[in-house]
């Protein structure tokens, strides 16, 4: 409610309530309850303004006051529980109702060390050991992979991991993602051991800065066997020693995206459960079957009755329109290393010699970005 002694001017007054009026802030409000101007033709000596829940200093009893009073009690006892009250009443609201929806997350620090969640300032920490000490073959462990472990990064990747049945053994984070982007993965695994570190140490064991700043330590599965792999497959994917991480990586996520029913690999190539392969798939490893192929590798495709198609040029090769390729109910898609590419052994015992047509004098496509173009030319539709 406004009050004046006067009438105003239109100019000075007008202004200053029209002000008043648009920020709605009590401290502005405040500084305009009264202002007192130099006398002059306008008139105007002040401008009083009474907001609801105050009491007007002249007329504290007016009924205009009570009612603007009583107007703004009934709109507080309607809105929600958790938007009234003070500001610290709000924040005991909102830690209440985080204690219903993680009590597991919430306590004393030492409540939180009986729950497996500790810090950690140092890299040489011996429970980092999995982050940053050991490497990727010690990691693998050869000679008893059932034991081996392997790195996951971001939450979504770990999610995925999660889904395709492998087993977290312990995570690596900030610690405000105890409540953020991990509070799902840790309410799933309560026995698993959380570490908590700062981002500038992350960035240390990782050696470039994490996006989510979520790290875990996972469990390697029983590899199956080659004929569990192609069993039933139409398009299988032979990776022949690619070591470069980021194509395996890039292979793997073209590869289910584009329907490839499984994968394998040669010894001679990088391993996809490598951190840097598991990142740049997006958890695409985890969503296709996959194993090792020792000995002759078209000799043993053969024996599981599939066709084989080596990309390579060659005088002989065809290009991968080809009708007859696209024709075949079980093919065999063989790629090899970004040098030298497949071993001649491989490219003459293989029932197609394919290659892709490019223009422009180009001869070559990085294997990654050709088994996409592959996988999409030659994916079953039926």
């Amino acid at each position: 409610m406004i009050t004046r002694s006067r009438e105003p001017d239109s100019t000075q007054c007008g202004a200053s309530t029209i002000a008043a009026c648009c920020i709605g802030h009590r401290s502005v409000l405040r500084g305009h309850m009264q202002r007192t101007a130099p006398d002059g033709p306008s008139g105007c000596r002040f401008l009083r303004i009474c907001l609801p829940g105050h009491t007007c200093p002249t007329r504290p009893s007016s009924p205009e006051c009570f009612e603007a009073r009583r107007g703004q009690q009934e709109e507080t006892a309607k809105r929600p529980p958790h938007l009234n009250g003070t500001r610290q009443e709000r924040r005991k609201t909102t830690a209440t109702e985080e204690e219903e929806h993680l009590p597991h997350l919430n306590g004393t620090r030492q409540n939180r060390q009986d729950m497996n969640i500790i810090e950690t300032e140092s890299a040489s920490d011996p429970r980092l050991a999995a982050y940053c000490t050991l490497t990727e073959a010690q990691l693998r462990n050869r000679l008893e992979p059932e034991k081996g472990i392997f790195i996951a990064e971001s939450p979504k990747v770990i999610r995925v991991a999660m889904e395709a049945g492998y087993e977290p053994v312990s995570l690596l984070c900030e610690e405000r993602h105890i409540t953020g982007d991990a509070a799902d993965i840790i309410a799933r695994c309560p026995e698993m051991t959380v570490i908590t570190a700062t981002r500038e140490l992350l960035t240390q064991l990782t050696g470039y800065k994490l996006t989510r700043g979520v790290l875990c330590a996972m469990r390697r599965r029983p590899m199956p066997t080659v004929e569990q792999v192609v069993d039933g497959a139409r398009r299988i994917a032979v990776i022949d020693g690619v070591v470069d991480t980021t194509n395996i990586g890039a292979i793997f996520r073209s590869a289910a995206a584009l329907g490839v029913d499984g994968i394998l690999l040669t010894p001679t190539s990088c391993d996809p459960l490598n951190r840097r392969a598991v990142r740049v798939s997006m958890g695409s490893v985890f969503l296709i079957p996959w194993t090792w192929i020792d000995g002759p590798v078209t000799a043993t495709l053969h024996d599981c009755g599939m066709r084989t198609a080596a990309m390579a040029l060659t005088d002989e090769s065809v290009p991968l329109d080809d009708c007859r390729l696209k024709a075949e109910k079980r093919l065999a898609i063989i790629l090899g290393t970004e040098g030298d590419g497949l071993a001649h052994d491989v490219i003459t015992d293989a029932d197609y010699t394919v290659r892709i047509p490019m223009a422009h004098g180009v001869d070559s496509l990085n294997v990654a970005a050709a088994s996409a173009v592959a996988f999409w030319e030659l994916r079953r539709n039926d």
